[in-house]
Parts: structure tokens; sequence; C-alpha cells
């Protein structure tokens, strides 16, 4: 048996340089998995269902979450500043564009239904400051994972809720709000 593992486990050099112990744990790690040995396949019975319980491997809980997929890529930003206002036709109120940024700042001008040239926006010290307390004290949610105004709106909703402790009532009255129309400039050309 000995020749055996020692022929099958290594070379013949490197088996006159190993002792007893480390030969058979090379020959049991080597040849564990032994073909005759192996655990038959459960095939489930087409008649109804059947369960397989694999041991040795983690199951995943349905409350686990999935983990995100985001991607950390640099791209382009485009920020779009809307404020609220009444709507000249109706009286309603709705969500209109007064500015844009791509890579430069442009604000519409309402004399012509444009938008301005684009400038490099300046900020003021004072500016600085209230961004400042605004991130400190402001609800952010980055990489979120959402489509569509609504879940966005939802998800606003939720955050802003959660950390100003807000009532229902007061939830719902803050999503009605962002869910209103928004018109931007193209639209009102047309």
């Amino acid at each position: 048996m000995e020749t055996l593992l020692q022929r099958k486990a290594t070379d013949p050099e490197e088996s006159l340089v190993l002792q007893k112990v480390d030969l058979d744990n090379i020959a049991s790690h080597r040849f564990e998995n032994v073909r005759g040995m192996r655990r038959r396949k459960i095939q489930p019975k087409s008649g109804g269902a059947a369960a397989i319980i694999h041991v040795g491997r983690k199951v995943k809980s349905v409350f686990e979450r999935k983990k995100k997929k985001f991607d950390h890529t640099p791209h382009e930003i485009f920020v779009e500043l809307e404020e609220l206002k009444p709507a000249v036709e109706s009286g309603e109120f709705q969500w209109e564009e007064t500015a844009r940024w791509i890579k430069f700042e442009e604000d519409v001008l309402k004399s012509a239904h444009r938008f301005a040239k684009p400038r490099v926006a300046s900020l003021t010290f004072h500016s600085l400051l209230e961004l400042r307390q605004g991130l400190e004290t402001a609800c952010l949610l980055l990489d979120l994972e959402a489509e569509g105004m609504p879940l966005i709106a939802e998800a606003i909703t939720n955050e802003v809720g959660i950390h100003h402790h807000l009532q229902s009532e007061e939830r719902e009255a803050i999503l009605n709000l962002l869910l209103l129309k928004h018109r931007h400039l193209n639209e009102a050309q047309g």
C-alpha cells in the first residue's frame, strides 16, 4: 500500500524526501473524489415536488437582500432646477424648469422661452456655508436604485419621514407635492 501511495501521489524523487504522514495527506486529497464513491445526483420526480437538501452549502434566506450593483465609473451629470409655481392656464401648481447644468449653468430666459448662453457658475462663501449646512442636516440618497419619478419621490418621502419624524398625512402631502406635473422649457413652447 505504501509503495502504491508513493508511486501515484508524487514523483519518485519527491516521495523519498517526504514523510509517510505527508504522503498520506497528499494521497487523500488527490484521490478523495473516487468515481465509485461519489453521491448520486437525485432527480426530482415528475409527478410531484421534491426537496433536495445540499449538505455543506449555505442556504440563502428569503429575507437576504441581493447585493446592489453600482456603476462607479465617472459619467456626465445632468442637474435640473425646478420651482413650484402656479400654472398660467389652470392656476394649479406645477414644477417649472428654471435652470439646468450639463457642464455649465444655463438659465431660462422668460422673455425668449429659451436657455441663456452657458456660463461658469460662481459660488459665494455664504453659498458654500449653506451647502455645507444642507449636506450635514439633509437626507442624502446616494446610489438609489429607482427608475422613474414616482419611485424616487416615494424613496425621498420615506427617508424624510424617518429622519424628521413626519406623520403619514404629512408624508402623503409631500409625496403629492413631488408628483405634481413637471413642465420643461421645450414643453412650454409647444
